[in-house]
C-alpha cells in the first residue's frame, strides 16, 4: 500500500502543478490584455535620396558630367577674368 500512496501523492502533486501553471498562464494573459497601451516603438516613413551606388552606370555618369560641366563653367569664368586683368595690365604699359 505504501507504493500506491506514493503514486497517488505524485499524481495529486502533478495535477496541482498543472492547475498552477494554467492559472499562471491565464493570469498572464489577462494582465497582458489589460495593459494594452501604445506601442513602445514609433517609426516614421521618410523619403531618401537615391544613393549613387544604386544607380545604373548611365545615371551616375549623367550626374557626374553635370557636376563637371558646372565646375568647368566656374573655371572658365575665372580664367576670363584673369585674361581681362592681364590684357588691361599689358595695355597700361
Amino acid at each position: 500500500m505504501g507504493h500506491n500512496d506514493r503514486n497517488e501523492n505524485q499524481n495529486k502533486f502533478r495535477i496541482r502543478q498543472g492547475w498552477f501553471l494554467l492559472g499562471g498562464l491565464i493570469a498572464g494573459f489577462v494582465v497582458g490584455q489589460l495593459h494594452r497601451g501604445e506601442p513602445a516603438v514609433h517609426a516614421d516613413v521618410r523619403q531618401t535620396t537615391t544613393r549613387s551606388t544604386l544607380q545604373a552606370g548611365s545615371e551616375r555618369s549623367e550626374s557626374i558630367l553635370k557636376e563637371i560641366a558646372g565646375t568647368l563653367k566656374t573655371i572658365d569664368g575665372r580664367l576670363e577674368r584673369v585674361e581681362k586683368f592681364i590684357a588691361r595690365k599689358d595695355a597700361a604699359k
